[in-house]
């Protein structure tokens, strides 16, 4: 319980601290020891330690610690599918989570396969609807937009901002998130 408390205690940090880099840095300090204590209690390949390894990948993306990220994210995801399965929701929201560091690394092939991949896999199991198939066409968007596929990117985002207008309603956070993405790519 104190792990996960730590844990989610540096989750909460993470979401309040946008930018400033010593307060980023505490963030990580915590989640390093999270992943540790979970390593040492519950083994390397629970689900607990892997998530607490892709909290800490994230963390280090912001503060543009990307070897260390990627590092850190590709075994995480490489242990997912093995222990968890390719289609387990964890397993998925890590290819995406690898998916952003590639990003940042400006290997735009492979986090399209990655995003591509999650999205086709989240349709197939979660459905169209679901929150976390919604933010996987929202996040491909993006990719092919940053990449200047502007008509395929126009696509998955109005897909996107369409779908959860009509499951969550127009003022859900996702919605408005969704709808703006689509607004500034040129999408009505």
């Amino acid at each position: 319980d104190t792990l996960r408390a730590v844990n989610n205690l540096a989750g909460v940090l993470d979401k309040l601290s946008h930018s400033d880099n010593d307060f980023i840095k505490e963030v990580e300090s915590l989640l390093r020891r999270a992943h540790e204590g979970y390593k040492d209690t519950l083994g390397r390949n629970h689900p607990n330690t892997l998530r607490s390894v892709m909290n800490l990948s994230t963390v280090l993306c912001k503060l543009d610690n990307l070897t260390e990220a990627e590092k850190l994210s590709r075994e995480a995801l490489d242990t997912q599918v093995s222990t968890l399965g390719p289609r387990h929701p964890d397993t998925l929201m890590s290819a995406n989570n690898l998916a952003t560091i590639l990003c940042k690394r400006r290997n735009f092939s492979e986090a399209e396969s990655l995003r591509r991949g999650a999205l086709l896999t989240q349709e197939a199991t979660l459905g169209p609807k679901h929150p976390d198939t919604l933010k996987s066409m929202f996040l491909l968007g993006g990719l092919l937009f940053d990449q200047g596929k502007s008509s395929e990117s126009e696509s998955y985002l109005r897909r996107a901002a369409e779908i959860s207008e009509a499951t969550l309603g127009r003022d859900h956070p996702d919605a408005l998130k969704y709808a703006d993405a689509l607004h500034k790519v040129g999408g009505k």
